[in-house]
C-alpha cells in the first residue's frame, strides 16, 4: 500500500463526518482514493467499515445505542433537578401555581406514597409556572432540596433560575460523579439506561414488563421505608400558640431547625435524600454482585421470585443501617434499626 498523505486522511475524515455514513465506492470517487486504501486507513482515523459502507462510530448499532443512552441520561439529570428545585410563581396579577406540599394525616397510609403524590403535584406546578414566566418577569419562590435532606428558600427573578439549577447540578456531579441514576427512582434508571444496555438479551416485551414490575416493588418499598424514617427524624422542640419549631435529623448526621411554614419542604427534601442513599446502595450492591441485576434476575426465571425480591429488599435496608453505622451517625442508625425491627 502506498503512503497516504495526511491531507488525504483529513479529507476522508471530513467527508465521512459530514455524511455520517456513506458507500465506500462513492467516497473513493470523491476522494480519489482506492477502496482498498480507504478500508485500510479507516481505523487509523477513527472511522468504521461495515460491509460496503464507511461511517462514524456513532452510526454503528452500538454507537446509536450509546447515543440513545446519553440522551436518556440527560432525561435522568433533568428529572433529578426538577424534583429538587421547586418553584412557585408569584407575579402576573396575583396568580400562583401553589406548589405548597401537604401530607395525608391518615395513620395507616404509607407516607412514602404520599411523597410520591406530592412529587406529581410539584411537577404540575413547574409546568404551570413556565408558561406564565415566559410572558412576565415576576418573582419566583424557589426551594432547593439539597443532597443531605436540608433545603434553602429564596425569592428569585425568573431569569435567575438557571444558576440555581447549575449550582445543584455541580453538587450532584461532585458527590455522585456520573452516577446520576442514584438520584431517581430505580424504575426510571432501568427503563432509560439498564434495559437499553441489555436489550439484546431480552427475548420479548413481557420480560421488560416483568423487570419494570420488580422495579416498582423496589421503589414502593423504598419509598415507604424512607417515609417512615422521615417521620421519626422530625421532632417538635417548641410549640407556642400557633408557632411551632422543629428539629430535623439530616442524612449528614446533624440536626437542622425548621418551622411550621417549611417543615413539609424539609420532610420532602429528607425523603429524597434517604431515597438517594438507598438507590445508591442498591446499584452498588448490584455492581458488586451482592444483589442480582433485575435483567439477569428475570432471565434466570428462578422459582419464588417475589419472595426473593422481598429478601433482597430486607438485605438492602440492613445494609443502609450498616452504612450509617460505619459513618458513626448514631441517631440515624437508631431510627433505621427501630423501623427494621418493626417490619
Amino acid at each position: 500500500m502506498t503512503e497516504i498523505p495526511d491531507e488525504k486522511k483529513k479529507e476522508l475524515h471530513e467527508l465521512v463526518e459530514k455524511q455520517k455514513k456513506a458507500k465506500i465506492n462513492w467516497v473513493a470517487v470523491i476522494t480519489q482514493l482506492s477502496e482498498e486504501d480507504i478500508k485500510t486507513i479507516a481505523w487509523e482515523i477513527g472511522l468504521v467499515i461495515d460491509k460496503d459502507q464507511i461511517m462514524l462510530p456513532t452510526e454503528t448499532e452500538e454507537g446509536k445505542k450509546e447515543k440513545r443512552i446519553q440522551k436518556n441520561t440527560k432525561k435522568i439529570i433533568d428529572y433529578a433537578l426538577n424534583e429538587r428545585v421547586l418553584r412557585n410563581y408569584i407575579g402576573g396579577g396575583g396568580q400562583s401555581s401553589g406548589y405548597t406540599p401537604y401530607f395525608s394525616g391518615a395513620g395507616d397510609l404509607a407516607i412514602g406514597l404520599a411523597f410520591a403524590g406530592i412529587a406529581v403535584a410539584f411537577a404540575g406546578a413547574e409546568a404551570f409556572t413556565k408558561s406564565h414566566i415566559q410572558k412576565e418577569f415576576g418573582n419566583v419562590e424557589t426551594s432547593v432540596c439539597w443532597l443531605d435532606g436540608g433545603f434553602s428558600f429564596s425569592v428569585a427573578k425568573a431569569d435567575e433560575m438557571v444558576p440555581v439549577k447549575d449550582h445543584l447540578f455541580q453538587d450532584m456531579r461532585k458527590q455522585y460523579d456520573q452516577n446520576f441514576h442514584y438520584l431517581v427512582p430505580i424504575k426510571q434508571s432501568y427503563e432509560l439506561v439498564v434495559i437499553p444496555r441489555n436489550e439484546d438479551k431480552l427475548e420479548n416485551e413481557n420480560q421488560k414488563k416483568k423487570i419494570l414490575s420488580f422495579c416498582e416493588i423496589l421503589d414502593n418499598k423504598i419509598g415507604d421505608f424512607c417515609g417512615k424514617i422521615v417521620e421519626q427524624s422530625v421532632t417538635v422542640i417548641e410549640e407556642k400558640r400557633k408557632k411551632v419549631s422543629y428539629s430535623v435529623l439530616l442524612t449528614s448526621g446533624v440536626r437542622a431547625e425548621s418551622t411550621k411554614e417549611f417543615i413539609n419542604l424539609n420532610k420532602y427534601s429528607l425523603y429524597l435524600s434517604y431515597r438517594t442513599h438507598l438507590n445508591q446502595l442498591y446499584h452498588e450492591l448490584v455492581q458488586t454482585k451482592h444483589l442480582p441485576n433485575l435483567v439477569e434476575f428475570v432471565l434466570n426465571n428462578l422459582p419464588n421470585q417475589y419472595q426473593l425480591i422481598e429478601k433482597h429488599i430486607q438485605y438492602l435496608f440492613l445494609e443502609l443501617s450498616n452504612r450509617f453505622e460505619s459513618w458513626d451517625f448514631k441517631e440515624n442508625v437508631k431510627i433505621i434499626q427501630s423501623i427494621l425491627h418493626s417490619l
